[in-house]
């Protein structure tokens, strides 16, 4: 049985809807903040697996290696800033 195309709404209908309904979007938090964001990022489990990567930097930086040092921070730093953004 050939699939018959769906007919969209007409140009009334759909005003219809938008006075009634709203816009077809998502709601927004108007209390979000860049810092809200940061915190809720803090409350993640995945936060642990980012400190530790920081402690070995810090061993990295202990040991000597800051080349390995920086290169880890800078990846542990994209990854925070992948997240805020993600949120």
């Amino acid at each position: 049985m050939p699939a018959v195309p769906a007919a969209g709404l007409t140009s009334t209908e759909a005003a219809a809807r938008l006075a009634s309904e709203g816009p077809n979007a998502l709601p927004m938090d108007a209390s979000s903040t860049f810092w809200s964001t940061v915190l809720h990022l803090l409350r993640e489990p995945m936060l642990l697996l980012l400190l530790l990567l920081l402690a070995a930097v810090s061993i990295y930086l202990v040991l000597g290696d800051r080349l390995e040092a920086v290169m880890l921070s800078l990846s542990v730093c994209f990854v925070i800033g992948i997240e805020l953004v993600q949120q």
